[in-house]
């Protein structure tokens, strides 16, 4: 189970424009509203032609579920990918159905300097004719988003509770249902992000005040953070939620979401093939 800390998480040894991070785990998804529009598919496919114009309609809004008391991204193929901090346990779907974990199954992702990195992958026992088990593989980006870019926030943890800290944020809740959020590219890290002992290369949101802006929050390590890629003319995976900055309980104007680049590890180990590099 995730552990919540009490205290404002550090920022260390910044060197240019690329930082060496330690910061805690992502304990739902803040936004400036507490509308629940964010928690619908709706409101995110509108949001998303708002923000990306004429665009497929977004698809992996039903691929999001809970994992101990945190968020899991079912891949395809009976796989879930998640943050190696959260663990391996049931795979808990938006309407609540559930899919237990294959004991041994879970594959930890390396660095490219042979360090373990704070994601990893694990099978689910889910049958081809289940509603889950029919879903079609995820696409994975190849290359981590530039900076600026719109990108997709999907988590199942706590939100916006409605509690404005004068003109500074947001209290959170821990009602732990799937939300969606958007944001912007702000940093991409050349040195690893480093959440317990794992280091993952990544980048990050910064939260502030204005329309189309998100935060991670209680719930939210291991959600899924989507780019779309106008070339492939497709939505893609593009990194898994770890982390925040700020303190407990609140989401305050000018923190940060931190998410591990999927594009700079192993293909075979998300699959048979590859999967997700599979287009």
């Amino acid at each position: 189970m995730l552990r919540f800390f009490d205290f404002r998480f550090p920022r260390l040894l910044p060197f240019g424009l690329t930082t060496l991070l330690w910061v805690g785990p992502a304990e739902g998804i803040v936004t400036p509203t507490s509308s629940p529009v964010h928690l619908s598919e709706s409101g995110l496919q509108r949001a998303v032609r708002d923000a990306f114009g004429t665009v497929p309609t977004f698809p992996y809004w039903n691929y999001i579920g809970c994992v101990n008391h945190s968020t899991g991204i079912y891949i395809g193929a009976g796989r879930v990918l998640t943050a190696a901090h959260v663990g391996i346990g049931t795979f808990v779907t938006r309407d609540g159905r559930s899919y237990l974990p294959v004991a041994g199954s879970a594959t930890r992702f390396r660095n490219r300097q042979g360090g373990h990195t704070d994601l990893f992958v694990y099978r689910i026992e889910v049958a081809n004719s289940d509603p889950l088990g029919m879903l079609p593989p995820m696409s994975l980006s190849k290359a981590c988003p530039d900076r600026g870019a719109t990108v997709v926030l999907l988590g199942a943890g706590g939100g916006n509770a409605g509690n404005r800290l004068a003109a500074n944020g947001f209290r959170w809740n821990e009602d732990f249902r799937l939300r969606w959020g958007l944001n912007a590219v702000a940093a991409k890290f050349v040195r690893p992000i480093l959440t317990y002992e794992f280091a993952t290369p990544g980048f990050a949101t910064h939260f502030a005040n204005g329309k189309g802006e998100s935060q991670a929050c209680p719930g939210d390590s291991g959600g899924g953070v989507f780019v779309f890629n106008r070339e492939g003319n497709r939505w893609e995976l593009g990194g898994v939620i770890l982390a925040v900055d700020g303190k407990h309980g609140t989401a305050s104007f000018g923190d940060q979401t931190y998410i591990g680049d999927l594009s700079l590890l192993p293909r075979k180990e998300f699959g048979p093939g590859g999967m997700l590099a599979a287009h």
